[in-house]
């Protein structure tokens, strides 16, 4: 159950990697290309008003101006506010009813040490902006200053990435289905094979008893059919070494011979009973002794351990 709660997870958290990431790119996509548009739109308008704001500028005609500028706002409702600055760079008309903002006067000085156009992403009362200022001449600090209302755009740019995430929940709850569909067609006979082979390793399943391979596929009742065999040669194994064990321990208790077993080290690890009657000691206290001092002449000790050592090289 494990294994297929990870698949279902692992698809599911790639399926949500997935849907953020496309929500995020396809929102940042489409908010810098409404701003492209919006930032060629106002520099356009600009430019079509620009004209007639310079004849009305060099007449010093306020009221012409503020006429015209009206107009044009109510011709363009994506207009939020016009302003014309004078050649000395002070506000000469507006659209604003209730006078100009002080609010804007930081952005008309920014716009006066900018040779060429100026753009600024503006909040006002909590309406996206997009301030363009162009120069009425060139080299002068004269300019037309445009804000259009991004909110919409803004809007259903919100709205797309709404419908992004939606799509992309539905891709995940989706993935999550087939994920613990193919979780369970993987982890199901993993884990029926898994817990067959530990009843069979606990000698709880007969070798032949292949009831678990009914509803897995060939590569699964491969690895079983490959597991039985090897525990079949590993018993088979155990059994001639048990069988092995029996007769040499039959052997070495019952033969007439000194027998006498040794490690590396010139230790005795084992003698049998007719070694140790022969040689007049019992069994403990040959065991794990140099047995040389005990078997042969004090002259000829160094002998016996000499053989064993030509021996064991």
């Amino acid at each position: 159950m494990i294994l297929m709660h990870r698949i279902a997870l692992l698809v599911a958290g790639v399926g949500a990697i997935i849907g953020v990431a496309l929500t995020l790119w396809m929102g940042n996509l489409l908010t810098a290309q409404i701003d492209d548009e919006s930032h060629a739109k106002s520099e356009l308008i600009s430019r079509t008003l620009s004209d007639v704001a310079i004849r009305l500028v060099a007449e010093r005609d306020a009221i012409t101006a503020n006429d015209f500028l009206n107009r044009a706002l109510d011709q363009n409702r994506e207009i939020k506010y016009i302003i014309i600055t004078d050649l000395s760079g002070e506000p000469f008309a507006h659209t604003f009813k209730g006078g100009f903002p002080v609010a804007l006067s930081p952005l008309i000085s920014e716009a006066e040490s900018v040779d060429r156009k100026l753009t600024r992403s503006l909040e006002v009362e909590s309406r996206q902006l997009i301030h363009t200022a162009v120069p009425l001449i060139v080299g002068s600090p004269g300019r037309i200053h445009l804000a259009l209302d991004e909110t919409a755009a803004h809007q259903r740019v919100t709205a797309t990435q709404w419908r992004i995430a939606g799509l992309s929940s539905a891709v995940v709850l989706i993935g999550c289905f087939l994920g613990v569909v193919m979780a369970r067609r993987i982890a199901r006979p993993l884990q029926q094979t898994a817990e067959s082979l530990a009843a069979y390793g606990r000698h709880e399943q007969a070798p032949h008893d292949e009831s678990a391979l009914a509803n897995v596929g060939p590569e699964i009742a491969q690895l079983w059919r490959a597991f039985r065999d090897m525990r079949r040669s590993r018993e088979t194994a155990e059994t001639e070494s048990r069988r092995e064990r029996i007769f040499f321990e039959s052997l070495f208790n019952s033969a007439n011979a000194m027998i006498m077993v040794v490690n590396k080290h010139g230790r005795v690890e084992r003698v049998n009973e007719a070694f140790a009657t022969a040689s007049g000691h019992d069994v403990k206290s040959l065991v794990g002794n140099d047995p040389w001092p005990l078997l042969l002449p004090p002259d000829r000790a160094g002998d016996g351990a000499a053989a064993m050592a030509s021996l064991s090289a």
